[in-house]
């Protein structure tokens, strides 16, 4: 996927209801860690997948055909030329999510299921306690660091890109002490990294 294919890839998603993924893309194809790519018929963006480089772990994501194209090996080209591509820089575990429909292709392909999550958004509450503190640069160190320790990923490329005063909310501990941290994309989203269930709610 060039910056050129981002509009098409977009629509193309979007047609098949799965969102808007439009910033996604366009950040994927400007990020150095992040290796997109489409499929193309007749001139026309059919497919999408995107591998993202974590250290030594690589994540495989919106892998998407279009639903004319299902069932013709489009989706499992796509995420082979993620694997490639995360292999070639030295990632030694590969993750991706899978849907329900995607997930037999991928046990196929040598993939194990490992486990369920359920994202849960609400919006805050008022008051309270504890209290979240503003992001800044000095932060991100720190970030990594306890991100590491939750993920076993580097993901500092992300806290980077992604870290601004606006989209990254802090608890602090005693002492200052980084407790936890929640960073948004620009697309949205954005898990909570604590060292216990009690710091992440």
């Amino acid at each position: 996927m060039t910056a050129s294919d981002v509009d098409a890839a977009t629509e193309t998603v979007l047609r098949g209801d799965w969102g808007d993924r439009r910033d996604f893309f366009a950040w994927a194809v400007g990020h150095a860690e992040a290796h997109p790519f489409v499929a193309v018929a007749g001139g026309t963006v059919v497919g999408t997948a995107v591998g993202t480089v974590n250290g030594r772990a690589g994540w495989i994501g919106a892998v998407f055909v279009d639903g004319a194209w299902r069932r013709r090996g489009l989706g499992r080209g796509l995420t082979d030329a993620a694997v490639r591509a995360l292999e070639a820089t030295g990632c030694a575990t590969l993750v991706l999510v899978a849907t329900d429909a995607g997930r037999p292709m991928y046990e196929r392909m040598g993939f194990r299921y490992d486990t369920s999550y359920q994202t849960i958004e609400a919006p805050g509450i008022a008051g309270g306690k504890p209290s979240l503190a503003p992001w800044k640069p000095a932060d991100l160190d720190a970030m990594a660091l306890l991100d590491a320790a939750a993920t076993g990923e580097d993901r500092r490329h992300l806290l980077r890109a992604f870290a601004t005063p606006d989209s990254t909310r802090l608890l602090r501990g005693p002492g200052d002490t980084l407790r936890g941290f929640v960073v948004r994309a620009p697309w949205g989203g954005g898990a909570t990294i604590a060292p216990d269930a009690a710091d992440a709610g």
